[in-house]
């Protein structure tokens, strides 16, 4: 995947971080445009709301987490004190849920960048949190107390990426779809019919994703190799899951469409490749997800340089259809 302009973008209320969960809401900021107006399509068939924020300018997007307390959802968020602070009770208005409120980057607090962690349940209701091993020096009592975590259920992730949400995808515990560098790159001469050059970035891509798949099963989850990132922005495991009340689930990701018939045949590929693996997955495993849809979410057409609103959002850092929104979940149903 080549990314340019990456690191600190104020450009989402982005939070990153559950399994496959009954979705109560997608909060997305007021820009998206064509983004919104396909999730919103989506949303109706899936029974959640988008909720549009205009918050999306006064904190970071990798700094904003709901969580839940007291049998209620609530927003906790890392800001700037003199910047943020007096706006606490509009922000606490806005999202509809009470905000604890920590001081920017204090690594003290226990605190996880956004698109580095996804937490979940076991079967028996027990909390697990997987965490992009960048953040592997935060303190385990700090992340167990602020995620009400147990220190044994904390597990530290190689990144293939910037982020853990560029490269892994979890569809339903134990169970994580993991981006296989190899197999996207035979995928990716198949399409084009060109070689793929071989780079050093290739080479560490695939010693990334043999230590993530060799610490996903240590940490008792099930991995599931698939080709998931492509060069020029093509990120399909940037995605949010909604969880039914009947076991499956549907998958919104990215299109790789830009009114171009080579690169529509990645996201065919991808759904292919996804609804197959299931299948057979489920042969041997009656708890595998069953996968219900898989929704593309295009955005805007093209532009003059050939890239569509979400893959240009992917290139220049700011993520795709994971990164631009926060997902709210029916705590009510997921408990």
């Amino acid at each position: 995947m080549i990314v340019k302009n990456i690191g600190i973008r104020n450009t989402a209320p982005a939070f990153k971080g559950y399994d496959a969960v009954p979705l109560k809401a997608l909060h997305i900021d007021t820009r998206r445009g064509k983004v919104e107006d396909e999730l919103r399509e989506i949303a109706k068939k899936e029974n959640f709301e988008i909720k549009p924020s205009k918050y999306n300018e006064s904190f970071n997007q990798d700094f904003k987490a709901i969580l839940k307390k007291d049998d209620a959802p609530f927003l906790t968020m890392q800001g700037n004190e003199e910047f943020d602070g007096p706006n606490l009770s509009d922000i606490s208005k806005q999202y509809g849920m009470p905000v604890n409120f920590l001081p920017m980057f204090d690594r003290s607090t226990g605190f996880i960048s956004g698109g580095n962690f996804y937490t979940g349940k076991t079967p028996k209701g027990e909390k697990w949190i997987l965490i992009g091993a960048m953040d592997r020096n935060i303190d385990k009592n700090k992340i167990s107390e602020l995620y009400d975590i147990k220190k044994e259920n904390i597990h530290f992730i190689t990144q293939q990426d910037y982020h853990l949400d560029f490269s892994i995808r979890p569809i339903g515990y134990p169970y994580v779809l993991i981006n296989h560098p190899g197999r996207a790159r035979r995928y990716q001469e198949e399409i084009t019919g060109k070689p793929a050059q071989k780079t050093e970035f290739d080479e560490r891509l695939m010693e990334s994703y043999k230590n993530t798949l060799i610490e996903l099963k240590q940490a008792g989850f099930y991995p599931i190799p698939i080709s998931g990132v492509y060069p020029e922005g093509i990120n399909f495991l940037n995605a949010v899951v909604n969880l039914h009340d009947d076991g499956t689930i549907s998958y919104i990701t990215n299109s790789s469409d830009c009114d171009d018939d080579i690169k529509i045949k990645y996201q065919k590929k991808f759904e292919k490749e996804l609804r197959e693996k299931l299948e057979k997955l489920g042969e041997k495993m009656p708890d595998a997800p069953k996968l219900r849809d898989v929704y593309f979410v295009k955005g805007e057409v093209c532009d003059d340089i050939g890239w569509n609103e979400m893959i240009e959002n992917i290139i220049e850092g700011a993520g795709g259809i994971h990164c631009m929104t926060l997902e709210e979940p029916n705590f009510e149903i997921w408990g």
